[in-house]
Order: C-alpha cells, then structure tokens, then sequence
C-alpha cells in the first residue's frame, strides 16, 4: 500500500491519458463502422471482423453483445486475443476492475504486441494498490515500440510525470539508444515547464563523468537553449561537462575557432545571429588566424555574434582588436533567472564579476550607421583576462 501511496497520483495519471490513446487508436484504425450495429445484432459476426470497426466512442454501442459474439468465438475456435479483447471491453464498461485486469493478462499471455490491450491493462493497473511505475512504464515501452503512431497521445502522460523523481529514476534504464521512442520523448518534454530539468536529470542519471553522448535524433543544442530559458545555468554546466568531447577550458574561452560546434554545443560557443539584413561570419585574416566579420544594412542594430560562458567572480580586462574602436556588450544571468543584468565596461575594457553571477551572455552588437552600404566590422582578436 504504501507503494501505492507514493506513486498513486502519478498512476492514476498514466491511466487517464493512456485510454485516451486507445480511444485514438480504435478511430484511426477502424474503417466500415457504419456496418458494425446490423453485425452485432446478427451474433454471428466474426470477432476480427467486429474488433476491426470498433468506434471511438464504445458508450455508443452495447458491449454485451461484443461478449456475446466473444463467447460464440471462443466456444467454436481456440482461445484468440481478438476474442479476449472483446471480453476486455466489456468489462471495462461494466466497471469490472478485476475481471478487466484479469483479462488483459490472459491476451498479454496470448500476445505481448496487442498494443491496445496493453493500454487498456495500464488503465487499469493505474487504478489498482501495489502497482509500481517500473511496471507501468514496461508497458508503454512495449507499446511505443510495436505502434510507434501512439507516441503523439502517449507521450503527454509521460512528460507530465517527468517533473517526479521516481518517475524520471524508472525511465533511466530505457535511456539506451535502441530505444527508439526516447528521443522523441526528450523533445516533447522540452516544451513542458519542467521538462528540460528534467531531461537533464535523467542525462546525467544514465552516463557518469565524459561519457555523455546525444543521439543525432535529439539535439543537444535544443536542449542547452531550453535550460538557459529556465535560468538552469548549473544543469547546462555539468551536463556539458558530462559529454564525451567536452572541454572544460571553452566555457570560459574566446576562441572564434569554437563556432564549429554551434551546431552540438549551441550557446556555449559562439553563435551567428544571421538574418537578412545583419549576421556574422567566420573569415581568415592576413596573418593566417581566424577572425569574425559582423555586418549589418543600413539603420539595423542587431546582436550578430554572441555565446554563453562560466566565468569565476572577479575582475576581468577584454582586449579587441578590430577594423574599428569596438567593445562587446556582456550580461549576467543569476541561478534559476533569466532576466539579464548588464554588467559595466569601463573605458580601458575592465569588468566584475560579482558572486552571485552564474553565467555571462557575451553580445556582439553590430549597427549598420546611416550610409547607403551599412557596416562591416572586422573582429581579429578579442580575448577576456582576469585581472
């Protein structure tokens, strides 16, 4: 019971929404159930025959006569899954919890990949004392990997209940790379309120130090933005930390090199901004080393270039050197804000720091003057040294 207790919510969760799927289920695979009324009257209808023109709405129907045709099936035929499920619903409206869950273990001993019958077995374990998550979640498993069309109803009950621990500790043993379904999962729960954290989690719950590597399903760059929305600077942190290629100097290093890696690491290397009328973009200088070019039309003011970095509470000096006089703009993000502080450059470059500060945005603005041909700005070298 005290199982039960722990997790209820969480079950009761899973169930709601999970029939809600079986009902999507029936009316997206059910042609010709205009015919299914004259064919139960008649009792001799084949059972497959019914299960395959089941309507989405079953109060519509009496689910009697499913049994009646059921039982006919299995008096004339051998013990078939499509004749169980029809048992199945029936109880199910007759609000038979035990008969139902009985059932839905003899079709699960018949076949493991009746999806709705695993379904309609999650509905009802939900519901039932001394039911475990590991159990449910098992069957959505098996569910999503033999139907993988019920990811779009089956994937909200299990974001939802991302934001539980004990939920997120049952799933770590699915976060393999044959699962197939995972990733979709990790995406859809990049939208929830609690969803990046918790994806975070369950990242840094599955691989220890350096072994973190993403599926090329699942962006990791989505999901280091989607932690920076949600002012999770110390997740985004350790989870980059925690990756295979991951080098600890970049997050607090200048090198216009690292924009390579805007594709997998996003906003911990330097980003190009590029629209229409501003962008930046890599280019070789005359001495051979990398620079940046930021450019913009005429009366445009927008931020072409700009990165997240972890820098220690100090004070710090930037050094630029470029085609013009050009300082950068930088901002400070506290734990769990977003909301940035700009932090103030005085004339010779020098900034703080404070304590409080867990993460820096690094802002290359770029304003395209009033002239017909706008603005380029060649960035050579921009370094940041603690003073």
């Amino acid at each position: 019971m005290a199982n039960y207790t722990k997790f209820g919510a969480i079950l009761l969760l899973f169930g709601a929404l999970a029939i809600a799927s079986a009902m999507y289920s029936w009316s997206r695979f059910s042609p010709g159930q205009e015919f299914l009324p004259s064919a139960l009257a008649s009792g001799k209808a084949p059972v497959s025959y019914v299960n395959k023109r089941l309507p989405q709405n079953l109060a519509s129907i009496d689910t009697t006569l499913l049994a009646d045709i059921a039982k006919t099936s299995l008096v004339r035929d051998a013990l078939n899954p499509a004749a169980i499920r029809l048992l199945t619903l029936d109880a199910r409206a007759r609000q038979e919890t035990s008969e139902t869950l009985e059932l839905t273990r003899l079709s699960r001993k018949l076949s493991r990949r009746d999806s709705i019958n695993n379904i309609i077995l999650i509905e009802t374990l939900a519901a039932q004392p001394g039911t475990s998550v590991e159990e449910i979640i098992e069957l959505y498993d098996l569910t999503l990997r033999i139907r993988p069309e019920t990811s779009e109803r089956l994937y909200p009950a299990l974001v939802q209940v991302l934001a539980n621990e004990e939920a997120r500790e049952a799933l770590v043993p699915h976060m393999r790379p044959e699962k197939d379904w995972i990733p979709g999962l990790m995406i859809a729960a990049l939208d929830a309120e609690h969803g990046p954290a918790a994806v975070a989690d369950m990242f840094l719950a599955t691989y220890p130090d350096k072994t973190l590597s993403f599926s090329n399903k699942f962006s990791s760059s989505a999901l280091f933005n989607a932690l920076i929305k949600q002012g999770e600077y110390r997740r985004l942190r350790t989870l980059f930390l925690r990756m295979e290629e991951a080098n600890p100097e970049w997050l607090s290093s200048m090198d216009f090199g690292l924009a390579e890696y805007q594709n997998k690491y996003g906003p911990l290397v330097w980003q190009f901004i590029n629209r229409p009328d501003s962008g930046a973009e890599m280019i070789q200088a005359r001495n051979g080393k990398l620079a940046v070019t930021l450019f913009a039309t005429s009366g445009t003011r927008s931020i072409a270039m700009r990165r997240l970095v972890f820098l220690e509470p100090g004070s710090y000096r930037i050094s630029v050197q470029a085609s013009e006089k050009y300082q950068p703009r930088i901002v400070c993000f506290n734990e769990g804000d977003t909301k940035p502080i700009p932090l103030d450059i005085d004339l010779s470059g020098d900034f703080t720091v404070p304590q409080d500060c867990a993460a820096q945005m690094i802002n290359f603005p770029v304003f395209g003057g009033d002239s017909q041909t706008g603005n380029e700005i060649i960035i050579t070298r921009f370094d940041l040294t603690k003073i």
